[in-house]
């Protein structure tokens, strides 16, 4: 189950990150919108499961951190399913 939360979490940051990089007051910060979206997700994700190996009882988890990257994946496929619905 905690997988599939990160997973959902990550859907949801990366999906909603391409929205308002592609079409919202964040458009501006770039030209490859959905490219930099994906990779604050995924460096967020990355950074996250670092920094917790550096609190006592927590640890760097490598399945936490490839389902976040599918999380913000999955994200991409849900924001073109979006684009195409709309």
């Amino acid at each position: 189950m905690d997988k599939w939360v990160h997973f959902i979490v990550f859907l949801v940051l990366s999906a909603t990150g391409m929205m308002a990089f592609t079409f919202g007051s964040l458009k501006r910060w770039g030209r490859h919108p959905i490219l930099l979206s994906l990779l604050i997700a995924i460096l967020y994700g990355a950074s996250l499961e670092y920094t917790q190996a550096l609190i006592p009882d927590r640890t760097f988890d490598y399945a936490d951190m490839l389902a976040n990257t599918g999380g913000s994946l999955g994200g991409y496929l849900a924001f073109k399913l979006i684009l195409l619905l709309d």
